[in-house]
């Protein structure tokens, strides 16, 4: 049996093969739902100092999911240092958090849509985020300044 079938559309599109010969002559067809590959935009890196508040950090995408699907672009992210005061690992936008503990951490985000048990996943993409200590200066008149960076 010679079938061929060309995926064009994304939305539960019926596709239907040609008729085989005389003892074949039933067509098949397929039901096909085709997932775009979803991305993440890439995010600049974080500069504070200790006990700053970070605000939100939104998540964006260039690809948009057609909404027949009803399911959308979800981001798995990661912390490499849990101690400047963002938990380990989260999914969704990064909430906002108050800065805490100097020192670097490595954020990489994963962009994914799941459909019926299937997972589409995208690439990655990582930032920094860099808590810094302010720093004591100690004049000769006795007075402590602190330098924000």
């Amino acid at each position: 049996i010679i079938t061929r079938y060309v995926l064009t559309t994304t939305c539960g599109a019926t596709l239907a093969g040609s008729p085989g010969p005389v003892a074949c002559a039933q067509s098949n067809t397929v039901i096909a739902n085709v997932l775009p590959i979803p991305d993440v935009l890439d995010q600049p890196d974080i500069l504070v100092c200790n006990l700053e508040l970070i605000s939100p950090l939104p998540f964006i995408s260039t690809v948009a999911v057609p909404t027949c699907l009803g399911t959308s672009i979800e981001y798995f992210w990661t912390n490499s240092n849990p101690d400047i005061g963002l938990p380990a690992s989260g999914m969704g936008n990064i909430p906002p958090f108050t800065a805490q503990n100097p020192g670097l951490a490595i954020i990489t985000v994963t962009p994914r849509i799941t459909l019926n048990g299937v997972i589409c996943e995208g690439t990655s993409i990582s930032f920094n985020i860099v808590v810094h200590q302010p720093i004591a200066l100690a004049c000769n008149n006795g007075l402590n300044i602190s330098v924000l960076y």
